[in-house]
Protein backbone atom coordinates (compact mmCIF):
# COMPACT_ATOMS: atom_id res chain seq x y z
CA UNK A 1 0.00 0.00 0.00
CA UNK A 2 1.44 3.49 -0.91
CA UNK A 3 1.45 5.86 2.23
CA UNK A 4 0.06 9.18 2.16
CA UNK A 5 3.47 11.09 1.92
CA UNK A 6 4.55 8.68 -0.81
CA UNK A 7 1.65 9.88 -3.16
CA UNK A 8 2.34 13.39 -2.57
CA UNK A 9 5.49 14.64 -5.43
CA UNK A 10 7.72 16.42 -3.18
CA UNK A 11 7.35 14.98 0.42
CA UNK A 12 8.43 11.27 -0.31
CA UNK A 13 10.76 10.61 2.91
CA UNK A 14 9.96 14.03 4.20
CA UNK A 15 8.69 14.62 7.93
CA UNK A 16 5.87 16.35 7.37
CA UNK A 17 2.42 16.07 9.46
CA UNK A 18 -0.89 14.69 7.48
CA UNK A 19 -2.49 18.22 7.71
CA UNK A 20 0.92 19.69 5.90
CA UNK A 21 0.91 16.68 3.77
CA UNK A 22 -2.92 17.94 2.85
CA UNK A 23 -1.85 21.30 2.12
CA UNK A 24 0.59 20.37 -0.28
CA UNK A 25 -0.95 17.99 -2.17
CA UNK A 26 -4.34 20.64 -2.67
CA UNK A 27 -2.66 23.71 -3.29
CA UNK A 28 0.87 22.54 -4.32
CA UNK A 29 4.24 23.18 -2.55
CA UNK A 30 4.94 26.79 -3.95
CA UNK A 31 1.28 27.53 -2.61
CA UNK A 32 1.98 26.22 0.89
CA UNK A 33 3.98 29.08 2.17
CA UNK A 34 0.81 31.26 1.59
CA UNK A 35 -1.21 29.97 4.10
CA UNK A 36 1.04 28.12 6.36
CA UNK A 37 -0.60 31.02 9.28
CA UNK A 38 -3.42 28.91 8.82
CA UNK A 39 -1.85 25.73 8.84
CA UNK A 40 -0.10 26.56 12.49
CA UNK A 41 -3.55 27.32 13.55
CA UNK A 42 -5.12 24.53 12.22
CA UNK A 43 -2.75 22.28 13.89
CA UNK A 44 -3.02 23.74 17.23
CA UNK A 45 -6.84 22.73 17.23
CA UNK A 46 -6.02 19.66 16.16
CA UNK A 47 -4.08 18.95 18.72
CA UNK A 48 -6.08 20.28 21.54
CA UNK A 49 -8.73 17.85 19.68
CA UNK A 50 -6.44 14.73 20.11
CA UNK A 51 -5.62 15.80 23.63
CA UNK A 52 -9.62 15.79 24.52
CA UNK A 53 -10.51 12.73 23.09
CA UNK A 54 -7.64 10.64 24.20
CA UNK A 55 -8.39 11.98 27.89
CA UNK A 56 -12.05 10.80 27.41
CA UNK A 57 -11.04 7.23 26.29
CA UNK A 58 -8.61 6.88 28.93
CA UNK A 59 -11.14 7.74 31.68
CA UNK A 60 -14.28 6.37 32.59
CA UNK A 61 -17.05 7.08 31.24
CA UNK A 62 -20.07 8.58 32.06
CA UNK A 63 -22.96 10.89 31.21
CA UNK A 64 -21.37 13.89 32.31
CA UNK A 65 -18.18 13.03 30.63
CA UNK A 66 -20.07 12.44 27.50
CA UNK A 67 -21.36 16.02 27.94
CA UNK A 68 -18.42 17.44 28.19
CA UNK A 69 -16.87 15.87 25.40
CA UNK A 70 -19.59 17.02 22.69
CA UNK A 71 -19.54 20.38 23.92
CA UNK A 72 -15.48 20.69 24.06
CA UNK A 73 -15.65 18.85 20.39
CA UNK A 74 -18.42 21.57 19.58
CA UNK A 75 -15.90 24.82 20.84
CA UNK A 76 -13.32 23.18 19.11
CA UNK A 77 -15.30 22.82 15.48
CA UNK A 78 -16.55 26.56 16.21
CA UNK A 79 -13.06 28.25 16.67
CA UNK A 80 -11.88 25.99 13.44
CA UNK A 81 -14.49 27.73 11.16
CA UNK A 82 -13.86 30.87 12.44
CA UNK A 83 -10.70 30.93 11.70
CA UNK A 84 -11.02 29.86 8.28
CA UNK A 85 -13.87 31.70 7.61
CA UNK A 86 -11.41 35.01 8.91
CA UNK A 87 -8.45 33.72 6.61
CA UNK A 88 -10.16 32.90 3.77
CA UNK A 89 -12.28 36.12 3.24
CA UNK A 90 -8.95 38.20 3.99
CA UNK A 91 -7.00 36.74 1.21
CA UNK A 92 -9.28 37.57 -1.58
CA UNK A 93 -8.49 41.64 -2.01
CA UNK A 94 -4.45 42.51 -2.21
CA UNK A 95 -2.77 44.70 0.37
CA UNK A 96 -1.56 47.05 -2.18
CA UNK A 97 -3.79 49.77 -3.42
CA UNK A 98 -2.23 50.00 -6.66
CA UNK A 99 -3.39 46.31 -7.31
CA UNK A 100 -7.37 47.71 -6.53
CA UNK A 101 -8.85 49.78 -9.60
CA UNK A 102 -8.90 53.75 -8.81
CA UNK A 103 -12.31 53.77 -9.52
CA UNK A 104 -15.61 51.43 -9.56
CA UNK A 105 -18.82 52.38 -11.42
CA UNK A 106 -22.73 51.20 -11.16
CA UNK A 107 -25.28 52.23 -14.03
CA UNK A 108 -24.42 56.35 -13.80
CA UNK A 109 -22.60 56.66 -10.57
CA UNK A 110 -19.03 56.20 -9.83
CA UNK A 111 -17.40 55.56 -6.76
CA UNK A 112 -13.51 56.09 -5.69
CA UNK A 113 -10.73 54.08 -3.92
CA UNK A 114 -10.32 55.02 -0.39
CA UNK A 115 -6.73 55.69 0.87
CA UNK A 116 -6.42 52.82 2.97
CA UNK A 117 -8.08 48.80 3.39
CA UNK A 118 -10.57 49.29 6.20
CA UNK A 119 -12.06 46.94 8.95
CA UNK A 120 -15.65 46.07 8.60
CA UNK A 121 -17.08 47.84 11.22
CA UNK A 122 -18.24 45.52 13.66
CA UNK A 123 -17.12 42.02 11.52
CA UNK A 124 -19.38 40.08 10.14
CA UNK A 125 -21.41 37.25 11.75
CA UNK A 126 -21.07 34.08 10.53
CA UNK A 127 -22.33 30.29 11.51
CA UNK A 128 -19.07 29.72 13.84
CA UNK A 129 -18.96 33.08 14.89
CA UNK A 130 -17.80 36.99 14.85
CA UNK A 131 -14.75 37.49 12.40
CA UNK A 132 -13.17 39.96 11.02
CA UNK A 133 -13.19 41.47 7.17
CA UNK A 134 -10.67 43.74 6.05
CA UNK A 135 -11.75 45.41 2.72
CA UNK A 136 -11.20 48.47 0.37
CA UNK A 137 -13.98 50.81 0.16
CA UNK A 138 -14.96 53.13 -2.52
CA UNK A 139 -17.19 56.74 -1.64
CA UNK A 140 -19.18 58.33 -4.38
CA UNK A 141 -18.05 61.16 -6.12
CA UNK A 142 -18.81 64.64 -4.22
CA UNK A 143 -21.50 65.43 -6.30
CA UNK A 144 -23.17 61.72 -5.92
CA UNK A 145 -22.43 61.73 -2.41
CA UNK A 146 -24.11 64.96 -1.73
CA UNK A 147 -27.06 63.42 -3.41
CA UNK A 148 -26.98 60.97 -1.01
CA UNK A 149 -24.38 58.05 -2.09
CA UNK A 150 -23.34 56.16 0.26
CA UNK A 151 -20.26 54.45 0.16
CA UNK A 152 -19.18 50.40 -0.81
CA UNK A 153 -17.42 47.69 -0.67
CA UNK A 154 -17.20 45.61 -3.45
CA UNK A 155 -15.86 42.55 -1.42
CA UNK A 156 -18.61 43.00 0.82
CA UNK A 157 -20.90 42.67 -2.35
CA UNK A 158 -19.33 39.95 -3.77
CA UNK A 159 -19.16 37.69 -0.72
CA UNK A 160 -23.17 38.18 -0.34
CA UNK A 161 -23.02 40.09 3.44
CA UNK A 162 -26.46 40.67 4.17
CA UNK A 163 -27.14 44.28 5.74
CA UNK A 164 -23.58 44.57 6.06
CA UNK A 165 -23.27 42.24 9.36
CA UNK A 166 -24.36 38.97 8.30
CA UNK A 167 -22.96 35.87 5.81
CA UNK A 168 -25.93 34.57 3.59
CA UNK A 169 -25.75 31.60 5.61
CA UNK A 170 -26.11 33.01 9.11
CA UNK A 171 -28.49 35.58 7.25
CA UNK A 172 -30.69 32.39 6.21
CA UNK A 173 -30.95 31.22 9.33
CA UNK A 174 -31.99 34.77 10.96
CA UNK A 175 -34.55 34.28 8.45
CA UNK A 176 -36.24 31.10 9.39
CA UNK A 177 -35.58 32.04 13.00
CA UNK A 178 -37.42 35.22 12.64
CA UNK A 179 -40.61 33.57 11.16
CA UNK A 180 -41.05 31.54 14.37
CA UNK A 181 -39.52 33.88 17.01
CA UNK A 182 -39.85 37.10 17.96
CA UNK A 183 -35.98 39.18 17.98
CA UNK A 184 -35.35 37.97 21.36
CA UNK A 185 -35.99 34.55 20.82
CA UNK A 186 -33.61 34.75 17.49
CA UNK A 187 -30.61 36.61 19.60
CA UNK A 188 -30.91 34.02 22.61
CA UNK A 189 -30.70 31.30 19.85
CA UNK A 190 -27.79 33.12 17.89
CA UNK A 191 -25.90 33.41 21.22
CA UNK A 192 -25.99 30.07 22.48
CA UNK A 193 -25.80 27.88 19.09
CA UNK A 194 -23.62 30.27 17.01
CA UNK A 195 -21.82 32.53 19.37
CA UNK A 196 -23.03 35.50 18.02
CA UNK A 197 -23.74 38.51 19.45
CA UNK A 198 -26.35 41.16 17.64
CA UNK A 199 -28.26 43.50 19.12
CA UNK A 200 -32.34 43.10 18.41
CA UNK A 201 -32.06 46.49 15.48
CA UNK A 202 -29.21 44.36 13.59
CA UNK A 203 -31.18 41.16 13.53
CA UNK A 204 -34.13 43.48 12.47
CA UNK A 205 -32.53 44.74 9.76
CA UNK A 206 -31.10 40.96 8.35
CA UNK A 207 -34.37 39.85 9.10
CA UNK A 208 -35.99 42.94 6.91
CA UNK A 209 -33.06 42.79 3.94
CA UNK A 210 -33.84 38.53 3.28
CA UNK A 211 -37.42 39.06 3.48
CA UNK A 212 -37.30 41.67 0.76
CA UNK A 213 -34.42 39.87 -1.21
CA UNK A 214 -36.91 36.86 -1.42
CA UNK A 215 -40.11 38.39 -1.92
CA UNK A 216 -39.36 39.18 -5.02
CA UNK A 217 -38.88 35.43 -5.91
CA UNK A 218 -41.36 33.99 -4.16
CA UNK A 219 -44.32 34.08 -6.69
CA UNK A 220 -42.18 32.49 -9.42
CA UNK A 221 -41.27 29.46 -6.93
CA UNK A 222 -44.75 28.50 -5.39
CA UNK A 223 -46.19 28.93 -9.28
CA UNK A 224 -43.40 26.24 -10.57
CA UNK A 225 -43.96 24.02 -7.02
CA UNK A 226 -47.90 24.05 -8.19
CA UNK A 227 -46.95 23.07 -11.91
CA UNK A 228 -44.13 20.44 -10.16
CA UNK A 229 -46.97 18.54 -8.63
CA UNK A 230 -49.38 18.89 -11.23
CA UNK A 231 -47.44 17.48 -13.69
CA UNK A 232 -46.52 14.57 -11.20
CA UNK A 233 -50.05 14.20 -10.10
CA UNK A 234 -51.35 13.60 -13.32
CA UNK A 235 -49.95 9.94 -13.51
CA UNK A 236 -52.07 9.50 -10.07
CA UNK A 237 -55.47 10.68 -11.08
CA UNK A 238 -57.47 13.95 -12.18
CA UNK A 239 -55.95 17.03 -10.74
CA UNK A 240 -58.37 19.66 -8.56
CA UNK A 241 -56.82 23.06 -8.33
CA UNK A 242 -58.28 24.04 -5.17
CA UNK A 243 -58.60 28.34 -3.73
CA UNK A 244 -59.21 29.24 -0.10
CA UNK A 245 -59.57 32.83 1.44
CA UNK A 246 -60.87 34.07 4.91
CA UNK A 247 -59.72 36.62 7.24
CA UNK A 248 -58.00 36.73 10.70
CA UNK A 249 -57.84 39.79 13.09
CA UNK A 250 -54.82 40.81 14.84
CA UNK A 251 -53.70 43.31 17.01
CA UNK A 252 -52.41 46.62 14.94
CA UNK A 253 -50.51 50.04 16.90
CA UNK A 254 -51.67 53.23 16.73
CA UNK A 255 -55.50 52.51 16.37
CA UNK A 256 -58.04 54.75 18.24
CA UNK A 257 -60.51 52.72 19.33
CA UNK A 258 -60.25 48.88 18.02
CA UNK A 259 -57.10 47.63 17.85
CA UNK A 260 -57.86 44.21 16.28
CA UNK A 261 -58.17 44.63 12.36
CA UNK A 262 -58.70 42.28 9.64
CA UNK A 263 -55.71 40.41 8.04
CA UNK A 264 -56.12 37.59 5.24
CA UNK A 265 -54.62 34.38 4.09
CA UNK A 266 -54.89 32.63 0.85
CA UNK A 267 -54.16 29.13 -0.28
CA UNK A 268 -54.01 27.33 -3.02
CA UNK A 269 -53.75 23.38 -2.53
CA UNK A 270 -53.44 21.01 -5.89
CA UNK A 271 -55.43 18.05 -5.06
CA UNK A 272 -55.41 14.44 -7.21
CA UNK A 273 -58.42 12.18 -7.75
CA UNK A 274 -57.08 8.58 -8.31
CA UNK A 275 -59.36 6.33 -10.02
CA UNK A 276 -60.02 4.49 -7.36
CA UNK A 277 -60.32 6.08 -3.38
CA UNK A 278 -60.37 8.68 -1.41
CA UNK A 279 -59.03 12.52 -2.72
CA UNK A 280 -55.19 13.15 -1.91
CA UNK A 281 -54.01 16.56 -1.66
CA UNK A 282 -50.38 16.79 -2.74
CA UNK A 283 -49.20 20.40 -1.76
CA UNK A 284 -50.62 23.79 -0.84
CA UNK A 285 -48.73 27.66 -1.42
CA UNK A 286 -49.60 30.33 1.27
CA UNK A 287 -50.30 33.58 0.71
CA UNK A 288 -51.63 36.79 3.04
CA UNK A 289 -51.06 40.28 3.55
CA UNK A 290 -51.55 42.18 6.78
CA UNK A 291 -54.75 44.51 7.95
CA UNK A 292 -55.69 46.93 4.95
CA UNK A 293 -58.70 47.61 3.90
CA UNK A 294 -60.25 46.18 0.51
CA UNK A 295 -57.60 43.14 0.54
CA UNK A 296 -56.45 43.73 -2.45
CA UNK A 297 -52.86 42.83 -1.58
CA UNK A 298 -54.25 39.42 -1.49
CA UNK A 299 -56.70 39.42 -4.46
CA UNK A 300 -53.91 40.63 -6.58
CA UNK A 301 -51.64 38.09 -4.97
CA UNK A 302 -53.82 35.16 -5.68
CA UNK A 303 -55.33 36.31 -9.31
CA UNK A 304 -51.44 36.57 -10.83
CA UNK A 305 -50.43 33.45 -9.44
CA UNK A 306 -53.25 31.54 -10.54
CA UNK A 307 -52.94 33.38 -14.05
CA UNK A 308 -49.29 32.16 -14.37
CA UNK A 309 -50.35 28.49 -13.41
CA UNK A 310 -53.36 28.18 -15.10
CA UNK A 311 -51.51 29.72 -18.49
CA UNK A 312 -48.99 26.87 -18.09
CA UNK A 313 -49.80 23.64 -20.45
CA UNK A 314 -49.41 21.32 -17.65
CA UNK A 315 -52.82 22.33 -16.05
CA UNK A 316 -55.14 21.94 -19.23
CA UNK A 317 -58.25 20.40 -18.01
CA UNK A 318 -57.49 20.20 -14.34
CA UNK A 319 -60.91 20.60 -12.21
CA UNK A 320 -61.28 24.36 -10.26
CA UNK A 321 -62.76 24.48 -6.83
CA UNK A 322 -63.19 27.74 -4.70
CA UNK A 323 -64.00 26.86 -0.84
CA UNK A 324 -64.53 29.59 1.60
CA UNK A 325 -67.52 30.65 3.85
CA UNK A 326 -69.69 32.99 2.85
CA UNK A 327 -68.14 36.35 3.88
CA UNK A 328 -68.18 39.45 1.59
CA UNK A 329 -64.77 39.45 0.76
CA UNK A 330 -64.58 35.47 -0.47
CA UNK A 331 -67.77 36.33 -2.17
CA UNK A 332 -66.52 39.47 -3.93
CA UNK A 333 -63.59 37.96 -5.24
CA UNK A 334 -65.18 35.08 -6.36
CA UNK A 335 -67.98 37.39 -8.47
CA UNK A 336 -65.63 39.68 -9.34
CA UNK A 337 -62.51 37.78 -10.87
CA UNK A 338 -63.02 34.15 -10.71
CA UNK A 339 -66.26 33.94 -13.01
CA UNK A 340 -64.80 36.44 -15.10
CA UNK A 341 -61.54 34.85 -15.40
CA UNK A 342 -60.73 33.49 -19.06
CA UNK A 343 -59.22 30.62 -19.88
CA UNK A 344 -55.19 31.06 -21.67
CA UNK A 345 -56.19 28.23 -23.61
CA UNK A 346 -59.25 29.44 -24.98
CA UNK A 347 -59.35 32.97 -24.97
CA UNK A 348 -63.18 33.29 -26.22
CA UNK A 349 -64.23 31.11 -23.34
CA UNK A 350 -64.43 31.72 -19.18
CA UNK A 351 -62.64 29.06 -17.05
CA UNK A 352 -65.13 26.91 -14.98
CA UNK A 353 -65.08 27.58 -11.51
CA UNK A 354 -66.81 25.86 -8.87
CA UNK A 355 -67.79 28.00 -5.88
CA UNK A 356 -68.58 25.48 -2.82
CA UNK A 357 -69.17 26.81 0.62
CA UNK A 358 -67.33 25.14 3.38
CA UNK A 359 -69.24 22.19 4.87
CA UNK A 360 -68.90 23.16 8.37
CA UNK A 361 -69.63 26.60 8.21
CA UNK A 362 -73.32 25.63 6.81
CA UNK A 363 -72.86 23.41 9.53
CA UNK A 364 -72.11 26.40 11.90
CA UNK A 365 -75.63 28.03 10.48
CA UNK A 366 -77.65 24.66 11.34
CA UNK A 367 -76.55 24.68 15.39
CA UNK A 368 -77.74 28.54 15.19
CA UNK A 369 -81.07 27.76 13.86
CA UNK A 370 -81.54 25.32 16.32
CA UNK A 371 -79.98 27.58 19.13
CA UNK A 372 -82.92 30.20 17.93
CA UNK A 373 -85.71 27.13 17.08
CA UNK A 374 -85.37 24.69 20.63
CA UNK A 375 -85.15 25.76 24.33
CA UNK A 376 -84.23 22.62 24.88
CA UNK A 377 -80.61 21.86 24.61
CA UNK A 378 -80.66 17.82 23.96
CA UNK A 379 -84.14 18.70 21.19
CA UNK A 380 -81.84 20.77 19.39
CA UNK A 381 -78.64 18.42 19.30
CA UNK A 382 -80.82 16.01 18.18
CA UNK A 383 -82.33 18.23 15.02
CA UNK A 384 -78.86 19.62 14.11
CA UNK A 385 -77.48 15.41 14.18
CA UNK A 386 -80.41 14.92 11.73
CA UNK A 387 -79.98 18.14 9.35
CA UNK A 388 -76.19 17.27 8.91
CA UNK A 389 -76.94 13.91 7.73
CA UNK A 390 -79.33 14.78 5.58
CA UNK A 391 -77.34 17.97 4.33
CA UNK A 392 -74.09 15.48 3.65
CA UNK A 393 -75.82 12.35 2.13
CA UNK A 394 -79.57 13.41 1.10
CA UNK A 395 -80.17 15.29 -2.48
CA UNK A 396 -81.55 18.36 -2.57
CA UNK A 397 -80.98 18.76 1.38
CA UNK A 398 -81.09 22.55 1.62
CA UNK A 399 -84.76 22.55 0.78
CA UNK A 400 -85.39 19.84 3.21
CA UNK A 401 -83.67 21.93 5.92
CA UNK A 402 -85.19 24.81 5.27
CA UNK A 403 -88.82 23.65 4.95
CA UNK A 404 -87.98 22.17 8.73
CA UNK A 405 -86.62 25.04 10.21
CA UNK A 406 -90.02 27.32 8.28
CA UNK A 407 -92.03 24.45 9.61
CA UNK A 408 -90.39 24.93 13.44
CA UNK A 409 -90.65 28.19 13.41
CA UNK A 410 -93.10 29.63 16.42
CA UNK A 411 -95.12 32.34 15.78
CA UNK A 412 -93.67 33.96 18.94
CA UNK A 413 -89.94 34.06 17.97
CA UNK A 414 -88.77 37.75 18.94
CA UNK A 415 -85.87 39.91 19.57
CA UNK A 416 -82.26 37.61 19.23
CA UNK A 417 -83.87 34.53 18.88
CA UNK A 418 -85.41 35.98 15.73
CA UNK A 419 -82.72 37.89 14.80
CA UNK A 420 -80.04 34.68 14.56
CA UNK A 421 -82.98 32.49 13.32
CA UNK A 422 -83.20 34.95 10.10
CA UNK A 423 -79.58 35.11 9.48
CA UNK A 424 -79.10 31.79 9.65
CA UNK A 425 -82.14 31.01 7.23
CA UNK A 426 -80.70 33.53 5.12
CA UNK A 427 -77.15 32.11 4.72
CA UNK A 428 -78.87 28.95 3.81
CA UNK A 429 -81.20 30.10 1.20
CA UNK A 430 -78.67 32.34 -0.73
CA UNK A 431 -75.95 29.73 -1.05
CA UNK A 432 -77.77 26.59 -1.63
CA UNK A 433 -76.10 26.48 -4.84
CA UNK A 434 -73.59 26.32 -3.62
CA UNK A 435 -73.76 23.77 -0.68
CA UNK A 436 -74.84 20.36 -3.26
CA UNK A 437 -72.55 18.14 -0.79
CA UNK A 438 -74.02 15.16 -2.12
CA UNK A 439 -73.06 15.83 -5.45
CA UNK A 440 -69.70 17.23 -4.61
CA UNK A 441 -68.89 13.85 -2.59
CA UNK A 442 -70.05 11.97 -5.95
CA UNK A 443 -67.67 13.64 -7.94
CA UNK A 444 -65.28 13.06 -5.08
CA UNK A 445 -64.38 17.09 -4.78
CA UNK A 446 -63.45 18.39 -1.40
CA UNK A 447 -65.88 20.46 0.70
CA UNK A 448 -64.12 21.49 3.38
CA UNK A 449 -61.98 24.58 3.78
CA UNK A 450 -59.79 23.41 6.43
CA UNK A 451 -56.45 23.81 4.66
CA UNK A 452 -57.74 27.89 4.49
CA UNK A 453 -58.65 27.55 8.05
CA UNK A 454 -56.08 25.89 9.49
CA UNK A 455 -53.89 28.67 7.57
CA UNK A 456 -55.10 31.28 9.77
CA UNK A 457 -53.79 29.87 12.60
CA UNK A 458 -50.36 28.64 10.63
CA UNK A 459 -50.07 31.95 8.99
CA UNK A 460 -51.19 34.42 11.50
CA UNK A 461 -52.16 33.43 15.17
CA UNK A 462 -49.19 31.26 16.05
CA UNK A 463 -46.23 34.62 14.86
CA UNK A 464 -48.64 37.38 15.21
CA UNK A 465 -50.48 36.57 18.31
CA UNK A 466 -48.54 35.49 20.87
CA UNK A 467 -48.60 37.33 24.16
CA UNK A 468 -48.02 40.92 24.32
CA UNK A 469 -47.36 41.20 21.09
CA UNK A 470 -48.78 44.09 18.50
CA UNK A 471 -47.69 45.08 15.13
CA UNK A 472 -47.16 48.45 13.33
CA UNK A 473 -49.26 49.65 10.83
CA UNK A 474 -46.96 50.44 8.12
CA UNK A 475 -50.15 51.92 6.28
CA UNK A 476 -47.96 53.50 3.71
CA UNK A 477 -46.99 50.71 1.91
CA UNK A 478 -48.15 49.66 -1.62
CA UNK A 479 -47.62 46.47 -2.90
CA UNK A 480 -47.92 47.27 -6.59
CA UNK A 481 -44.38 49.34 -6.41
CA UNK A 482 -41.69 47.05 -6.61
CA UNK A 483 -39.32 49.28 -5.10
CA UNK A 484 -41.81 49.35 -2.02
CA UNK A 485 -39.36 48.16 1.65
CA UNK A 486 -41.09 45.79 3.53
CA UNK A 487 -40.40 45.78 7.02
CA UNK A 488 -41.77 44.60 10.77
CA UNK A 489 -44.61 42.18 10.16
CA UNK A 490 -44.91 42.40 6.69
CA UNK A 491 -40.92 41.06 6.34
CA UNK A 492 -42.33 38.15 9.05
CA UNK A 493 -45.25 37.43 7.07
CA UNK A 494 -42.74 36.72 3.75
CA UNK A 495 -40.66 34.84 5.69
CA UNK A 496 -43.32 32.52 6.88
CA UNK A 497 -45.19 32.30 3.68
CA UNK A 498 -42.22 31.30 1.95
CA UNK A 499 -41.86 28.36 5.00
CA UNK A 500 -44.86 27.64 4.84
CA UNK A 501 -45.04 27.22 0.99
CA UNK A 502 -41.93 24.69 1.48
CA UNK A 503 -40.07 26.58 -1.23
CA UNK A 504 -37.53 28.56 0.90
CA UNK A 505 -34.18 26.46 -0.79
CA UNK A 506 -35.22 27.83 -3.91
CA UNK A 507 -36.73 31.28 -3.27
CA UNK A 508 -33.36 32.05 -0.81
CA UNK A 509 -30.79 30.49 -3.70
CA UNK A 510 -32.70 32.69 -6.76
CA UNK A 511 -32.52 35.65 -4.03
CA UNK A 512 -28.49 34.74 -3.63
CA UNK A 513 -28.19 34.36 -7.34
CA UNK A 514 -29.82 38.11 -7.58
CA UNK A 515 -27.19 39.82 -5.30
CA UNK A 516 -24.32 37.96 -7.41
CA UNK A 517 -25.64 39.74 -10.52
CA UNK A 518 -25.83 42.95 -7.88
CA UNK A 519 -22.50 42.53 -7.89
CA UNK A 520 -20.98 41.73 -10.98
CA UNK A 521 -22.88 45.29 -11.90
CA UNK A 522 -20.08 47.26 -10.42
CA UNK A 523 -17.16 47.96 -13.22
CA UNK A 524 -13.81 49.57 -13.31
CA UNK A 525 -14.32 52.44 -16.05
CA UNK A 526 -11.24 53.07 -16.81
CA UNK A 527 -10.73 48.64 -18.32
CA UNK A 528 -13.66 50.25 -20.92
CA UNK A 529 -10.92 53.36 -21.91
CA UNK A 530 -8.25 50.70 -22.52
CA UNK A 531 -7.73 50.10 -26.28
CA UNK A 532 -7.89 46.19 -27.57
CA UNK A 533 -4.73 44.74 -28.17
CA UNK A 534 -4.03 42.74 -31.16
CA UNK A 535 -2.30 39.48 -31.07
CA UNK A 536 0.80 39.16 -32.81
Amino acid sequence: MVSVAESVPGVKGSRLSALQIAVVAVVGDSAAGVIRPLEADLSEILRELLRIVIAFVADTPSPQKMWELERSLDELLRRMGRIAVEFAVNRLEPEQSCQMPARLRRDTQEFSRKGTKTRQRGGIACLFGMVELWRWSYEPLSEEREAGARSIASLVEQLGIVADNATPALAEVIGRLSQEHSESGVRKFLEREHAVNLCSQSICKIRDAVAGGISAHLREQQVRSLLETIRQGRTLGRIILAVGRDGIFVPQRGVKKDRWKEAAVGTVSVYVRPRRGKIRRLCTVYLGQMPKPGQEELSDGLTDLLRQVLADDAARGILLVYITDAGHHPREYFDQVLTAMEDPHHPSQRLQWRWIVDFFHGCGRLGQLADALFHDAATASAWVKRMRHMLKHEPNAIHKILHSAAALRPASLRGKAKETYETAYQYLLNHRHEMDYVTYRRQRLPIGSGVTEAACKTVFTQRFKCSGMIWGRNSDYDHRDPQAQISGARSVLVLRLTVLSQVWPAVFQAYLATKTETAKSLTNPQLRCQPSRKTA
